[in-house]
């Protein structure tokens, strides 16, 4: 179980729309410490935006150790949206390559769970239900911390955080079938 999880929504597209990468930090028991998101338009080109990303998880790495997981939107070519990424130059794919290498060679451990999973499982409907989150007006503010989650790239990090926090952190990760002794470190 981990005390601490760095979840991120990211977004790679520098060249191609100018990304945003929301995130979260959240404890094991639910609260939101910090949240924030960085923009691709603050940067004058994709690798100092990247390396942006890669400085974000080395502060909470160097913070909390290894208490820490870092975790992941996935990045999926769903079937539906293939179309539009014809000619793309998979800038979040890059993105995310280069956040596992530095995970990877910085022992921090991370993990990566699908967006269409965490989006559906957590709605703004049932988080507003819930009581996790109350509307103000437009914005969307998390109940236990008063940080507003407005931005939708910062609450797409939340509902990633807040599933590892309740559906994964401390359940042992599952065998792949048909490999005996291997893991997936990656499981939704």
């Amino acid at each position: 179980m981990y005390n601490y999880i760095l979840a991120l929504d990211p977004s790679g597209s520098w060249k191609e729309g100018k990304g945003t990468t929301g995130w979260v930090v959240m404890d094991k028991d639910e609260n939101l410490i910090a949240r924030g998101y960085i923009s691709a338009t603050d940067y004058n080109c994709p690798e100092a935006y990247w390396d942006a990303h890669l400085d974000l998880i080395m502060k909470y790495h160097r913070r909390y150790k290894f208490n820490l997981i870092v975790v992941l939107e996935d990045y999926v070519l769903y079937r539906d949206k293939s179309d539009s990424q014809t000619n793309s130059q998979m800038e979040t794919c890059r993105l995310l390559g280069l956040i596992l290498w530095k995970c990877w060679r910085s022992k921090q451990p991370y993990t990566l769970q699908l967006a269409a999973q965490v989006k559906h499982r957590w709605s703004d409907e049932l988080l507003l239900r819930e009581g996790i989150i109350r509307r103000e007006g437009r914005n969307l503010i998390h109940v236990g911390s008063d940080l507003s989650l407005g931005l939708v790239h910062t609450r797409d990090a939340f509902r990633h955080a807040q599933h590892y926090a309740v559906c994964r952190n401390g359940k042992p990760e599952k065998p792949f079938r048909k490999y005996k002794r291997s893991f997936n470190h990656s499981n939704y």
